[in-house]
């Protein structure tokens, strides 16, 4: 791992951000993938560009790039499109992740309604052994 990454690496880990995976790509490029984001750091140009899960939380996008700017090293930012994954484990980035974060989203409000309507039917419905 270069200087810079180390210094990303370790200003990330200072705040409790897990990363969950990291690779060298050359000399002068690391990523380094955590729960919400993935970030690649370029120490030749000495720039950081880092992309957010479509689903994380803006209060946390924004803690996490307030804590990135507090690298002095990197002179450049860039904030690449949000992405997602979808069913089949492909890589969707952009509009098209928000409109699979929103349909997921619904999806799962649905399937907990028809949970709670099905646990509803078992209570009201239930023939129950008198103690």
């Amino acid at each position: 791992m270069n200087k810079l990454s180390e210094i990303v690496y370790n200003k990330i880990c200072e705040y409790n951000i897990q990363v969950t995976t990291q690779n060298k790509i050359d000399n002068n490029n690391h990523v380094f993938v955590t729960e919400s984001m993935i970030l690649f750091v370029n120490s030749k140009e000495k720039s950081l560009a880092f992309s957010f899960y479509a689903t994380a939380i803006p209060e946390i996008v924004a803690n996490y790039v307030l804590i990135l700017k507090e690298i002095k090293e990197i002179n450049t930012f860039n904030v690449m499109e949000s992405f997602l994954h979808d069913e089949h484990g492909n890589f969707v980035a952009g509009e098209k992740a928000f409109e699979l974060a929103k349909i997921g989203s619904k999806n799962k409000i649905l399937e907990d309604v028809c949970k709670q309507n099905v646990y509803k039917g078992i209570l009201e419905h239930a023939k129950c052994f008198i103690c």
